[in-house]
């Protein structure tokens, strides 16, 4: 309450008491009176109880003024003097109470500032016991109340003065009605600040925290609301959020701790994608290199399978080859043996020609390779011994393959006779090796190696067809 407004209630206070003091002189000389006196009983003397809130001084200085020497009116002063009770008790019921819920409300509202601080529960405890009054200034209410109360009051008529207790008893009870009306305070919200100390926190449509049909959408912490407390709820212009939630100071340290585990969050799923690209990359490669030693294994094998197939032919070729090397020794073994066993039984005469020769040749299977010699008693090379055998039939070659070859003529070797003389280069392009034939199937005798002396050969064997190089025809 203002001092303006107490200034005025006190006011009042002091003009009803003047009011009533006028009323008790009043009451005394109607006393004296005799006709008045008589209408004046015992219950109405409690009237004068009123006079006991008046100090003796302004009993006196009432009693000066010119009130008291007015020609008094019984029923216009009866009125007058309700009216006066009236404003007296009304002031008396109203302003009292206020000055002292007044301050009553100042010490409570230290008592909040300092609570509020401390805990925040309390503050709702506080805010929802916070009242703003009337604009209206306090001497005009009371005013305007006890205006309303003279006219609930039954009017002052002829009736006698001891109605007036009755009447009074029923004004005594109209201010106290009056005075609870005027107490029914208008809450007035409390708007303040306050932030989210969780790490969300929904908003809602109602004041129901078991739904999620009335959530209109969720803050995180450190986020500022403005509103104003209602029971366990904070109230803002988007909903209501519960106040369990909510802080009056900004969660520095909660968002600090948020803020680090989102960073770790972030961390740990950067090395996560960084670990899968990695493993990604690893399983590319592994792939790769599975495919690429397949490929190779494939041409391993491809290779491998070729070589096989080259071995199994070459080896094919080898055992054809052998197998043509062991018939063609089988056949030089036994024409060997016909021969030797002819030239054991028949020795050909010097003059009989080609097979004079051969014969003469035959007699030697099995001397000893002497390089360079043409001796019976020695040994013979290649050309040695065809030289000593057409020397026998009356013919003369030089000792040297090379030599021979240009002696007689060409003969092709299909056409090849006893006696013919075939040509070898093992070395080369020219002639290094000489023999002479003894059958058309292409045998022959030769001073072969020092390993194998004078033997018999066929040119179709392996290696003699691969260096053969013709054949001449001497006699």
């Amino acid at each position: 309450m203002s001092k303006k407004n107490i200034g005025a209630a006190l006011t009042v206070i002091v003009a009803s008491a003047a009011v009533a003091t006028a009323y008790a002189a009043t009451v005394t000389d109607l006393e004296n009176d005799k006709h008045t006196n008589s209408l004046i009983t015992e219950e109405n003397k409690e009237v004068e109880s009123s006079r006991s809130f008046v100090k003796s001084d302004y009993t006196k200085e009432v009693k000066n003024t010119k009130i008291a020497g007015i020609k008094r009116n019984s029923k216009k002063a009866s009125q007058e003097i309700k009216q006066d009770i009236i404003i007296e008790k009304t002031a008396k019921t109203l302003v009292q109470p206020k000055i002292v819920k007044a301050e009553k409300k100042a010490e409570e509202k230290d008592l909040k500032e300092k609570e509020d601080k401390k805990l925040v529960a309390k503050q709702e405890e506080s805010q929802d016991k916070v009242v703003s009054y009337d604009d209206k200034d306090l001497d005009d209410l009371i005013e305007e109340k006890a205006q309303q109360e003279v006219k609930d009051v039954v009017s002052y008529d002829d009736k006698k003065i001891d109605d007036l207790s009755s009447n009074k008893a029923k004004a005594d009870q109209a201010p106290v009605a009056t005075q609870k009306q005027v107490e029914k305070k208008v809450q007035v919200p409390v708007i303040s600040d306050k932030f989210v100390n969780v790490p969300t926190l929904n908003i809602r449509a109602s004041k129901d925290a078991t739904s999620s049909t009335n959530i209109v959408r969720t803050i995180k912490a450190g986020d500022k609301l403005v509103g104003h407390v209602e029971g366990n709820w904070f109230v803002t212009t988007e909903g209501y959020i519960s106040l369990a939630h909510l802080a009056n100071y900004y969660p520095q340290d909660l968002v600090n701790q948020i803020k680090a585990q989102e960073e770790a969050k972030r961390l740990e799923a950067e090395a996560k994608k960084a670990k899968e690209a990695k493993a990604a990359e690893e399983a590319r490669i592994a792939e790769e290199a599975r495919k690429a030693s397949e490929a190779k294994k494939a041409v391993e094998a491809k290779k491998a399978e070729e070589a096989k197939k080259a071995a199994e032919a070459k080896k094919a070729q080898e055992a054809q080859k052998q197998q043509v090397k062991q018939t063609v020794k089988q056949t030089i073994k036994q024409t060997e043996q016909v021969v030797e066993q002819q030239a054991i039984n028949y020795q050909a005469p010097v003059g009989q020609g080609a097979q004079g020769a051969v014969n003469a040749a035959s007699q030697f299977i099995g001397s000893a390779y002497v390089w360079g010699a043409a001796d019976p008693n020695v040994g013979f090379d290649c050309s040695g011994l065809t030289a000593y055998a057409y020397k026998q039939v009356g013919v003369n070659l030089p000792h040297n393959s090379a030599a021979q070859f240009n002696n007689g003529y060409a003969v092709d070797v299909n056409n090849l006779q006893v006696g013919d003389l075939v040509f070898f280069s093992f070395g080369g392009e020219s002639i290094d090796h000489v023999g002479i034939v003894t059958g058309s199937d292409g045998s022959f005798i030769h001073a072969s190696t020092p390993q194998t002396g004078v033997r018999y050969d066929n040119i179709f064997n392996g290696s003699f067809q691969n260096a053969y190089r013709g054949a001449r025809r001497i006699y």
